[in-house]
């Protein structure tokens, strides 16, 4: 039994109808606009982006100062502290 197979649907052709009617310059306008955006984007993400290399360098010569000068307490009552933990046995270190 041979069956015949439909390659159209009325489905379809509404949607070509609807194709049809948008104008190309209505989708031109949308593309331009949409360009113009990511235009902005890019200028805006690339303010921030040397905004934030500017920032992470500040931290990391902070991070390397702290590092390197021995972090002090900016409270002297820790500093106190851990000098008694430090003579306490259970927080000596085991070499």
């Amino acid at each position: 039994m041979a069956t015949s197979k439909k390659t159209t649907t009325k489905a379809a052709a509404p949607k070509a109808d609807a194709v049809a009617a948008h104008g190309h310059a209505e989708l031109e306008a949308k593309v331009t606009g949409l360009e113009k955006l990511v235009e902005e984007l890019k200028k805006e993400l690339k303010e921030h982006c040397a905004k934030s290399e500017k920032e992470h360098a500040e931290l990391a010569a902070k991070c390397e100062a702290k590092a390197s000068g021995g972090a002090a307490a900016v409270d002297p009552r820790v500093d106190k502290m851990w000098k008694w933990l430090r003579k306490d046995r259970i927080f000596r270190s085991e070499n």
